[in-house]
């Protein structure tokens, strides 16, 4: 009798072990999705794209937070919070990575990388597949696919003809303060200093600055049309920012699920890009309808010279010899993605 009562605690016992076993397995997985832009932003809604396709790819298994315009962590906490493992899925670009991968800073410099499809091809090669390594082993990011931001271009507050990098040299741009795209606007001609974002409006209204570098896409929105005349698309910078997951949220994931999450990217860009180019065309039809002057020179010229200073400028010293070059004859495949 007592031998039996022990097997029926024993077994019941068992079951319960088991049944909490089962439960803790069947519990979704928290993951935390953010970045710093608006949710109807391209980007902010790439990121609900990329949670769907996880939750309707595997249901049940993730347990998803989307959060917009900062509002889990400040910008300048975004990467280290990847880093220690504190948010599981969000954004990079090559000005971030490169204080800690010195090679990437070679993806900064203007007029390198065409378009998306040149990016794709870059970061399938050697070259590219060696960067993506070196992030995840150095920063603990996975880097999965890219979102397409736009093409930085030249904004000019009163109307000039605009041929060669020469025409700008006694224009005064303002650019983001950090050493890097100080650079940048030199590169392409102009006198560049930095101004506060916040303060731009008033410095193009006054005259302070000339001109600025940044998105067609953003001039009805920032009201910085009032304030200036004329478009020159330079398109000297394409803004790439890659779609990029925690290690430590990597490392938790089966063959099956890391496949998923990588579609659930490859999603999301997808998006992006459509979206991206269709909202740029569109931007440029609005505001040569509203009365901006809109021109495209022969960015050869500008091309050239960009090449020429990039190349004889401290940030090329980390360079392996003529892979500036090797880059920018790589293909541009419209059917790439990256693997």
């Amino acid at each position: 009798m007592k031998n039996r009562i022990w097997k029926t605690l024993i077994g019941a016992s068992a079951a319960l072990a088991l049944g909490c076993g089962m439960a803790a397995a069947q519990q979704p997985q928290k993951v935390n999705i953010a970045y710093v832009v608006p949710d109807a932003d391209i980007l902010g809604q790439s990121m609900f794209i990329m949670s769907d396709y996880m939750k309707r790819s595997l249901p049940g298994r993730f347990d998803i937070a989307v959060h917009g315009n900062s509002t889990l962590f400040p910008q300048s906490q975004q990467i280290p919070a990847m880093q220690r493992g504190n948010l599981d899925i969000g954004f990079v670009n090559m000005f971030d990575i490169t204080p800690r991968v010195p090679e990437a800073s070679i993806l900064t410099a203007g007029y390198l990388v065409r378009d998306v499809e040149h990016n794709c091809v870059i970061m399938n090669s050697e070259f590219g597949r060696k960067i993506r390594a070196d992030v995840e082993s150095k920063m603990n990011i996975v880097m999965l696919n890219q979102a397409m931001i736009g093409y930085r271009t030249l904004v000019l507050r009163k109307k000039k003809d605009v041929k060669t990098p020469a025409d700008l040299s006694n224009i005064t741009m303002r650019e983001v303060g950090n050493e890097a795209f100080q650079f940048l606007a030199e590169a392409l001609g102009a006198k560049p200093t930095p101004i506060a974002f916040g303060e731009l409006y008033l410095a193009l209204q006054t005259g302070t600055v000339d001109a600025f570098a940044g998105f067609s896409t953003a001039m009805k929105s920032t009201k910085f049309n009032e304030v200036t005349e004329q478009l020159v698309q330079t398109n000297h910078l394409l803004g790439v920012d890659m779609i990029a997951v925690s290690k430590k949220f990597w490392d938790s994931l089966n063959d099956q699920e890391k496949q998923v999450v990588r579609e659930a990217a490859n999603a999301a860009s997808d998006f992006t890009i459509a979206n991206r180019k269709r909202a740029e065309a569109n931007a440029v039809a609005e505001l040569t309808k509203d009365g901006m002057t809109v021109t495209t020179p022969d960015v050869a010229p500008f091309r050239a010279h960009m090449r020429e200073k990039y190349l004889a400028s401290k940030f090329a010293q980390g360079w392996p010899a003529g892979l500036y070059d090797r880059i920018a004859a790589m293909p541009s495949d419209p059917e790439c993605k990256i693997k």
